[in-house]
């Protein structure tokens, strides 16, 4: 995903691509009163051309640099790069929020216009909270702060544009962080293979996508090969697909996983996902499973709850590797 975004970003303009996880910034930092969910910070640096400051170096024009390097540059060139960037991120089931400077502009006496009448719209409100773009820079890797307070890159020194994406995206760092690898199959007699294969395969945006390592054992998997298997290959999750729901037998297996892994002294170590159209999540849970999905579900679902999982379980001194 981090080369998916560095590449959209590029195709639409920017010139440096960075990245920052929220915990680089305070707790009481901006951005988590902007959009609370975040969970990365993506910068985008955009450079002014020689061309344009030539004339503010020389004095022969200042007219080019405030259109062109400034207006024209955050009011259509950059929002666009944002924009292409976060409906990408959303296309695969993140939120995604542009965060661009406002423009201080006073408003006029009895003005409607929202983006300067902030206490005639907003009852009161003065201003909306903006995130502070020179430690960002600095924080998702742009550049530096200099002596009088611009943000200075080694690409292009001091004369370059910023803008950031907010999203709660975050999973594929995670991955890099500590691989994970999952072993997965239809279990019992079941030849459904269809939804699984959408979940976990990359060409359906599923959860190798985000660098996930899979084990694919098939349909029809009966509960001891899949834990065993996930033993031999000391997998961190066991992911079962399971359509046949006749005398209740899905909710049969996953409590026959969860007692199979137990019994063979794993089951602390191993995080267990199920899913299917006839699964109900609280059920599944009450069964064994540490989660389970149903009808609608995505790769992104799946790996977000294990990324987040196994993060709760290290936090809690419960992840045993």
């Amino acid at each position: 995903m981090r080369e998916d975004i560095i590449r959209i970003a590029k195709e639409n303009g920017a010139d440096i691509v960075g990245f920052a996880p929220a915990s680089r910034f305070s707790e009481n930092d901006p951005i988590f009163k902007i959009f609370p969910g975040t969970k990365t910070v993506i910068g985008l640096a955009f450079r002014v051309l020689r061309g344009i400051y030539r004339g503010v170096e020389e004095g022969s024009t200042f007219y080019q640099y405030t259109t062109m390097a400034v207006e024209n540059m955050e009011e259509t060139v950059m929002p666009m790069a944002q924009l292409q960037l976060a409906m990408a991120l959303e296309a695969e089931g993140f939120l995604a929020l542009p965060q661009r400077r406002h423009q201080q502009i006073m408003a006029e006496k009895n003005s409607t216009n929202p983006e300067v009448a902030f206490d005639a719209v907003w009852r009161g409100r003065t201003q909306e909270t903006q995130m502070d773009f020179a430690e960002a820079a600095v924080l998702t890797g742009l550049g530096e702060i200099g002596l009088h307070g611009a943000i200075l890159t080694d690409e292009f020194g001091p004369f370059v544009r910023v803008c950031f994406v907010l999203t709660d995206a975050e999973i594929r760092a995670d991955i890099e962080r500590k691989p994970m690898t999952v072993v997965c199959g239809t279990i019992g007699n079941d030849e459904h293979s269809v939804g699984l294969r959408e979940i976990i395969d990359i060409k359906h945006g599923g959860i190798e996508k985000y660098g996930i390592k899979v084990h694919y054992l098939g349909t029809s998997v009966p509960v001891e090969k899949l834990v065993n298997a996930a033993i031999e290959l000391d997998a961190d999750a066991i992911l079962a697909s399971t359509i046949i729901s006749h005398d209740d037998i899905h909710y049969k297996n996953i409590a026959n996983i969860d007692r199979l892994a137990k019994e063979m002294g794993v089951r602390d170590r191993l995080m267990f996902l199920v899913g299917g159209t006839q699964i109900t999540p609280e059920i599944a849970v009450q069964m064994g499973a540490d989660a389970g999905f149903g009808r609608g579900t995505k790769g992104i679902h799946d790996a977000t709850f294990l990324v987040e999982r196994r993060r709760e379980l290290e936090a809690a001194g419960k992840w045993p590797r």
